[in-house]
């Protein structure tokens, strides 16, 4: 179950299974085709999980981000009146203001900018394959011409990705 705060008295249950990508966990809930990830979630989010979910899921997703809580429960979807006061929104309004907090801190997490050397949890990009040059090309595929003679090395570039994944603002550092 994910547990998502709606206003300071209200919590948002829903059913959510877990999903095991290998390096890290996300969210998916049942009836929606979207990935949730930790990110996306309120400080005050977790999950909870019933004794039939693997030790190792549950260590996945906390490496993940997520906060995990042992509890369990399974379900529909409902709200929690945490302080009994009264003042809930009805299922569709809590659902739709966690869809809102929810988008609005993708949108938040995909606009900042992260630097590898800050505090911001960024890891370095590792290489996933690093093809062979050619012994006769040079970068632009041309073959080389008399005087010229072919550099190898490591190119450190600084880019700057959109939110629809884009290459802007190339620029050689070193």
């Amino acid at each position: 179950m994910i547990h998502q705060r709606v206003n300071q008295s209200c919590e948002l249950l829903q059913p959510a299974a877990l999903r095991d990508n290998g390096k890290y966990a996300s969210l998916v809930i049942p009836g929606t085709d979207m990935e949730i990830y930790s990110p996306e979630l309120a400080q005050d989010d977790f999950l909870s999980y019933s004794k039939e979910v693997p030790e190792k899921l549950v260590k996945l997703a906390r490496k993940s981000g997520f906060g995990v809580r042992p509890g369990g429960g399974a379900g529909t979807p409902s709200v929690v009146d945490l302080n009994g006061n009264g003042q809930c929104p009805n299922l569709e309004e809590a659902l739709q203001t966690a869809e809102t907090q929810r988008r609005d801190r993708l949108v938040q997490v995909q606009s900042g900018l992260y630097h590898v050397t800050s505090n911001d949890n960024v890891t370095p990009p590792s290489f996933i394959h690093t093809p062979d040059p050619a012994p006769d090309q040079k970068a632009t595929g041309a073959s080389p011409g008399p005087k010229e003679k072919i550099v190898e090395g490591i190119v450190i570039l600084q880019v700057l990705v959109d939110r629809e994944g884009n290459v802007t603002n190339a620029k050689v550092v070193r």
